[in-house]
Order: C-alpha cells, then sequence, then structure tokens
C-alpha cells in the first residue's frame, strides 16, 4: 500500500510539473505585455506581496492540519489556483496583434537547431540562464526544512530542532510577514536603480544570511529570526529577479528566450533533489541544507555579476540592447 501511495503522489507531481510549467511561462510573457515597463518594478513588488500574504495564511493556519486534512487542503489549493488563473483569462486583456508570418520552409529538426543556436551561443544569454538555474537549486532544499526543525525521527541522524508541525507552521508563516514591507521597499527601487543592481544586493545577502542559518539557529525563537532574515533578504532578489527578464531578454524574442531560461530552471529541479538528498544522507545532518542554499545563492551571484559586466559593456543604463544572435529575413517568425 505505502509503494502505490509513493507512485501515486509521483505520477501526480509529474503530471503538475509538466502543466505547470507551461501555465507558468505564459502567465510570465504577459507581464511584458500588459504592464509598463516605467513601472514594472513596484507592479512585481506588490505582486510579491499577494504571494507572501498567501503563503503567510497557508503556513500560519494550515500546514499544522495537513496530516489530518490532507485531501481537503489539496481540493482546497487546487480550487484557488484555478481560479486565480480564471480570472487572469477573464480580466486581462491584451491588445491586438498582427498574424504570424509563415513558417520557414525546411526539414523538421531546422526549426530546432535554430532555436538551440540562437538561444544557447552567446555568454551573455548563458550566464543569464546560469542565475535561475542555481538559484532555483538553492530552493530544492528548503522543502527538507520542515525535517530539520520537526522530529525527523531518522535513525543516526543529528538532532533536529524537535518542533511540531503546528509550532513550524507559525514560524515559517511569521517569515512571510517579513517579506511583505520589503517588497514594497524594493519594488521602486528596482524602477530607480535597475533590477541587476538590486538583484545582485538581494543574492549577495542571501548567500551571507544562509551561512548565518547553519551556524546560528538553535530553537524556535533563533530559527524565527535567522530564516525571517533569510527570506527578507531573498525578498530583494525575488522582486528584482521577477523584472530582470522584461529588461534584459530581446523583446522581439521574449517568449522564445523565456523558456530557454525556464529549461534551465526546471533542470535544477531535476538535479538538485536527488543531489542534496544524496548529501543529507552523507551527512546525515538537515543543518547542512543551509549550506547547500548558501552555495548555490553564491553562485548564482557570480552568474549575475557576470551578466552584469556584460550589460555595461552592451549599453547599460545609458542604451543597452539584448545581443542578437539571429539573422532576420523577409519571412522570420516573431517568438
Amino acid at each position: 500500500m505505502a509503494g502505490c501511495t509513493i507512485a501515486w503522489i509521483s505520477v501526480c507531481s509529474i503530471v503538475f510539473v509538466i502543466f505547470n510549467s507551461y501555465i507558468q511561462q505564459v502567465y510570465l510573457y504577459l507581464f511584458v505585455d500588459v504592464i509598463p515597463a516605467e513601472v514594472m518594478g513596484k507592479f512585481i513588488g506588490f505582486y510579491r506581496v499577494i504571494g507572501a500574504l498567501g503563503s503567510l495564511a497557508f503556513n500560519r493556519w494550515m500546514l499544522g492540519q495537513a496530516r489530518a486534512h490532507t485531501l481537503y487542503i489539496c481540493i482546497l489549493v487546487g480550487l484557488l489556483y484555478a481560479s486565480a488563473f480564471y480570472l487572469i483569462v477573464w480580466k486581462v486583456k491584451e491588445g491586438s496583434y498582427p498574424p504570424p508570418p509563415p513558417k520557414r520552409p525546411g526539414r523538421r529538426l531546422a526549426g530546432a537547431r535554430r532555436y538551440l543556436k540562437e538561444c544557447y551561443t552567446h555568454p551573455f544569454y548563458l550566464a543569464y540562464y546560469s542565475v535561475s538555474f542555481f538559484l532555483w537549486s538553492s530552493l530544492v532544499p528548503l522543502a527538507f526544512m520542515v525535517f530539520f526543525a520537526t522530529q525527523a525521527g531518522q535513525p543516526g541522524y543529528a538532532p533536529t530542532l524537535g518542533l511540531s508541525l503546528g509550532e513550524f507552521g507559525r514560524v515559517k508563516g511569521w517569515t512571510f510577514l517579513i517579506q511583505i514591507p520589503v517588497y514594497f521597499i524594493v519594488g521602486p527601487l528596482i524602477d530607480r536603480f535597475h533590477a541587476i543592481r538590486v538583484g545582485l544586493v538581494g543574492l549577495f545577502l542571501s548567500s551571507v544570511t544562509y551561512f548565518g542559518c547553519f551556524w546560528l539557529i538553535h530553537g524556535a525563537n533563533s530559527l524565527l529570526f535567522w530564516w525571517g532574515l533569510n527570506l527578507g533578504m531573498n525578498a530583494v532578489f525575488f522582486g528584482a529577479g521577477a523584472a530582470l527578464a522584461p529588461r534584459l531578454l530581446p523583446q522581439g524574442r521574449y517568449g522564445q528566450f523565456l523558456s530557454a531560461n525556464q529549461s534551465f530552471g526546471y533542470s535544477s529541479i531535476v538535479i538538485g533533489p536527488p543531489l542534496c538528498g544524496l548529501l543529507l544522507g552523507m551527512l546525515r545532518n538537515y543543518r547542512y541544507i543551509f549550506i547547500f542554499s548558501g552555495v548555490c545563492t553564491t553562485l548564482s551571484f557570480i552568474a549575475l555579476f557576470l551578466v552584469y559586466r556584460q550589460w555595461r559593456t552592451l549599453g547599460g543604463d545609458r542604451g543597452f540592447a539584448p545581443p542578437e544572435t539571429w539573422h532576420e529575413t523577409p519571412d522570420s517568425s516573431r517568438c
């Protein structure tokens, strides 16, 4: 029975990731279509605030009931998710666009080769994709936080904090409360100083606080303080990171290059969990999730710094233009 349950959870998780990846990409395309660039930072900040409030509510009042009411919680979350996207489709109206030009003649694989050549040959884009790869990898271990904070009961592992699931949910909920003022502050800063600069600050501070969590968390109060501080610093980048793509990727081929970036991000979700699980299995100490996340965030900071250097070379504040890796022809497709 346990094997069937695990198999069913795995199948449902895979199906969710596949379809959710499609939804997320289309959803992110809407940003550049309906949000003016001059207020993108303020919009992202408010958008993140709404997400933080939802996370606060779930962790504060529902996580502690997850074992007793798993089915009802899953149904409620699914209905909220579907309703939110239905409201987007119903209320958000895009402009009118000319019909796309006819497809280029050629073999079926020609389009795939052209996509790979255009998206994965320039160092600017590769560095940008690496930011997502390492950042998404840094978020993987946070799923193991519940084991570090509660009574995991794993023989041979280092002692955990020993909180109940309800206590952990309350601590985690308050950490999202810390993010809310950060998002309100970060939004205008993005519009003023550019998302790439704010993002660098956020990644640096996130790395420092991850390592601080490793050494300085010893109970519920220190978990609340240091994890809350860490998520507050994460909020600096999460606000800036969502505004990076509209400022750095080619507008005429935004969907094409955003999908290439998402591919890097999702590949980290495939690689990250087993790698993190292997590390924890070897060290037998859940505290090392902070080291894993800190190292990944540091690598993401280095990748974004490389993007920043190339961004300045390509014009920076005065006239940045995304590097072209394609050759326009009369029948070029708009992506």
